[in-house]
């Protein structure tokens, strides 16, 4: 698990280099990463089908993973993965306000994205079957916590290394 935290680090930074978010030599960025887990129960309907179903147990963690990256002296940067089929601007939006109250960080630097599983609750009108708001509650919980967290560690100045494949 940790290993697969690690290689979404390092596509993250690599995009965020990439892309121009930042500019960067070794040594000249701080990050921060945390991950945060998703709570889903058997009652919730499982988006990602046409027709409403539920699932009894679960087989892997549903998270959201965050990534703060900063160059000292500049901009911070955010993205998040969120273990969902999608996410709406309803959901999201107030997550970012949280997130640029609490953090600093503008709701425009960051990226909030889905892996796009069919196994996680429903978190939008789908198929006609309607979005679970306990869900949709924890996911926006846990993206502004796992950016909270991220955010905190860029502090910790601790040892990292990636991995760019």
């Amino acid at each position: 698990m940790k290993k697969n935290l690690h290689q979404r680090i390092s596509v993250c930074i690599a995009l965020a280099v990439f892309l121009g978010l930042v500019s960067a030599k070794a040594g000249d960025l701080k990050v921060g990463a945390a991950a945060v887990n998703l709570v889903a129960d058997d009652s919730m309907v499982i988006a990602g089908s046409i027709l409403p179903k539920t699932a009894k147990g679960q087989e892997g963690e549903l998270r959201a993973i965050a990534v703060v990256i900063e160059k000292p002296g500049g901009a911070k940067v955010g993205m998040v993965a969120c273990d969902v089929l999608f996410l709406p601007r309803t959901l999201v939006d107030p997550a970012l306000v949280e997130i640029e109250k609490t953090t600093g960080i503008p709701g425009d630097q960051i990226l909030v994205n889905c892996t796009h599983t069919h196994h996680a609750p429903c978190t939008g009108t789908v198929h006609g079957y309607e979005n679970d708001e306990v869900f949709e509650a924890r996911v926006r919980q846990g993206i502004v916590k796992a950016v909270q967290e991220a955010n905190a560690e860029l502090d910790k100045g601790g040892e990292a290394s990636a991995d760019f494949f």
